[in-house]
């Protein structure tokens, strides 16, 4: 069920944009969709630079228009600008220059006054949407002394107007004020420096383990890693029955190596053989990871979860599956065995990872992003470049293209080569956006905003 706002004029309008998107918009353009007089969504794009030519901003502007026509039946937009610098041009702060961002052109002014901030943007974003038969329902600009509709530029409203239009738009208290801006949300968590030692230690242990038990795989018979029926103990063995070659979750060399899953017995060795049991069902241990809050992960979890994401076809099961279902995840790994003992791999089963085909459940993309930043604040620095590019892939996969950018520059930061990051970094560079961002109401789109 979807709550209905009514907007009575341009500055209750105003005060339900941030109120709907979850933060105030800075240095941007939103562009509010309508179908009749409800809103399909709000699409925030950064602003164009201040020293744009008129080429440029005609381009920026049929790409914003273009990502409007994408939602289904819009008719209408109304396009709100949101910048740090004065109204007019001819207006200068107290205290300070003139600022260089609003992108101004002394020329063209109305009834003596420099017209209002970024005014030859919104005459080209007007141009394209009467050119895609969209109607303009109103262009509006709110700047740091003020704010003014492009259609009555003569006009200039006090900030303190906005401020009344809440009180009379009696919003619900989920609507209420919303604080921080687009970048807000995206910083990492808080999280135990010792539980990130523990961490840290665990990986190492878990690291000299698989080493063994790679060695141990290729032994002769009666040799170190031979045992073939441990049963699981409390350190996390894989058990006999749990060895199946059809098991597609299973590292099939593990359970021919039990013997090797505990060789010391400080706790954090344990905290690696546990570790090491998980990866006996890895689509299981994606599934407990996602229904497990991130801050209760245990430090065996935890370090199971970054040696899987530290290799790419595990990492991509993992996106998978948590975008899916469990699944799909089994689905995908069964496909990355076979294509390793080389059969052709599905391409239908890899669409969604440049936004493509049906969309991904949100509650568990959600629940996905919260487990990569806890993992990204807990893991150290050599294992912290996947969960952060994953946490960047879930974010614009949500329509959080600014939260994407940040994650990746923190990746690029450890890895400016790694492979993922670059594929996500080309998409939000060039402003790609999934396709069910076009046609789902949690993700670009907030329905409920009538006139």
């Amino acid at each position: 069920m979807h709550t209905v706002i009514k907007a009575h004029s341009a500055a209750e309008f105003l005060t339900l944009i941030p109120a709907l998107t979850g933060y105030t918009p800075t240095r941007s353009i939103a562009l509010v969709a309508f179908r009749g007089s409800r809103t399909l969504g709000v699409l925030r794009v950064d602003l164009p630079p201040g020293d744009a030519d008129a080429q440029s901003l005609a381009s920026a502007a049929a790409t914003f228009i273009g990502m409007v026509c994408r939602l289904p039946d819009a008719d209408g937009v109304a396009p709100v600008v949101y910048t740090d610098g004065p109204l007019r041009a001819d207006t200068p702060l107290p205290g300070a220059p003139l600022s260089a961002d609003t992108g101004e052109r002394r020329r063209g002014a109305v009834g003596g006054r420099a017209r209002i901030a970024h005014a030859e943007l919104i005459d080209a974003v007007r141009r394209c949407a009467d050119a895609c038969g969209l109607t303009v329902r109103d262009a509006l600009c709110v700047a740091v002394d003020g704010w003014a509709s492009y259609l009555e530029p003569q006009l200039t409203h006090p900030l303190s107007a906005l401020d009344a239009a809440a009180t009379r738009a009696g919003l619900p208290p989920r609507l209420g004020p919303a604080r921080g801006d687009q970048h807000s949300g995206a910083e990492l968590p808080e999280v135990d420096p010792g539980e990130r030692e523990r961490v840290a230690l665990a990986l190492d242990d878990l690291q000299r383990l698989l080493d063994g038990l790679d060695a141990g795989a290729s032994a002769p018979s009666g040799e170190a890693g031979d045992d073939t029926h441990g049963d699981a103990g409390p350190e996390g063995r894989c058990d006999d029955e749990g060895s199946r070659d059809d098991d597609p979750g299973l590292f099939r060399a593990f359970a021919q190596a039990t013997a090797a899953a505990v060789m010391t017995d400080p706790p954090q060795a344990r905290a690696a053989a546990r570790a090491l049991g998980a990866l006996c069902d890895i689509p299981g241990l994606f599934e407990r990871a996602l229904d497990t809050a991130p801050d209760a992960l245990d430090t065996a979890t935890a370090a199971a979860l970054l040696l899987c994401l530290s290799r790419p076809p595990l990492r991509d099961v993992a996106l998978s599956q948590w975008s899916f279902t469990l699944t799909k995840g089994v689905e995908l790994l069964e496909a990355q065995v076979l294509w390793q003992d080389g059969e052709a791999f599905p391409a239908h089963l890899a669409t969604h990872m440049v936004g493509e085909g049906p969309s991904p459940d949100l509650h568990r993309v959600r629940a996905a992003l919260a487990l990569m930043r806890h993992l990204s604040a807990l893991a150290p620095a050599p294992w912290r470049c996947a969960p952060l590019t994953v946490a960047a892939w879930l974010s614009w996969a949500l329509g959080r293209s600014t939260h994407a950018s940040g994650y990746l520059a923190l990746a690029h930061e450890i890895d400016p080569e790694y492979g993922l990051a670059e594929i996500v970094s080309t998409m939000v560079r060039s402003g790609h956006l999934p396709e069910w961002a076009f046609g789902r109401a949690d993700t670009l789109r907030t329905h409920g905003l009538g006139e």
